[in-house]
């Protein structure tokens, strides 16, 4: 009976585990002197600068530019910026 007890424990844990790393919010930060505001609402960045993805390391070139609501390379990086760099 405890080899039940625990195979049922082991599948109940393996089941909750991905749900439980959904609901981790995403807290990439951002350092707001690599970017300057643009008139239009978007973000360009003036230098490189590496920050933390949902996938590894995101290198943002200097010149490119974002908008809140739209992703790149799996970060909605404008809305991050909005948040952080007011």
């Amino acid at each position: 009976m405890p080899l039940l007890k625990m195979l049922v424990l082991g599948i109940v844990l393996l089941w909750a585990l991905p749900a439980a790393a959904q609901v981790q919010p995403q807290t990439t930060l951002v350092p707001c002197d690599a970017f300057q505001k643009n008139p239009d609402g978007s973000w360009s960045s003036v230098r490189q600068v590496v920050i933390a993805g949902p996938n590894g390391q995101v290198t943002v070139s200097p010149g490119t530019s974002v908008w809140s609501g739209v992703a790149f390379m799996g970060i909605d990086l404008g809305s991050r910026l909005d948040q952080q760099c007011k």
